[in-house]
């Protein structure tokens, strides 16, 4: 399964992959939203793992960009500064979950073996 993991905190970036990727998850990180939305015109992801306050463009926006070349695309927020209420309508069916920073890795994987045994099970 692909993930693309945008948060402009390289610690959260580095932190992300060095988990996810010994078990099993194929990951990129970009700590720049607009160099991840190029890199979606060219690689198709399962799903975004994104931060909602960035410079320049909000994890929401680039959600919204990304699904138009990638229908089947699915995200999770994660954020310091949002809530879950904070999620714009058109998003909630394509969004798999909301963890406030700091949050819980444990559950964060518990989300992403549910997502990919569904994928897997389609």
């Amino acid at each position: 399964m692909r993930i693309i993991i945008i948060d402009d905190d390289k610690s959260i970036l580095t932190s992300l992959i060095s988990i996810l990727i010994p078990i099993g998850f194929e990951c990129s990180t970009f700590s720049d939203p607009f160099m991840a939305y190029q890199d979606m015109k060219n690689v198709k992801y399962d799903l975004m793992i994104t931060d909602i306050n960035m410079q320049g463009m909000s994890g929401f926006e680039l959600f919204r960009l990304a699904k138009l070349s990638q229908s089947s695309l699915q995200v999770i927020y994660i954020s310091g500064l949002f809530s879950e209420n904070s999620i714009p309508l058109s998003n909630k069916n394509d969004t798999l979950a909301f963890f406030s920073k700091p949050f819980q890795i444990e559950e964060l994987i518990e989300k992403l073996n549910t997502f990919k045994s569904q994928k897997e099970g389609l």
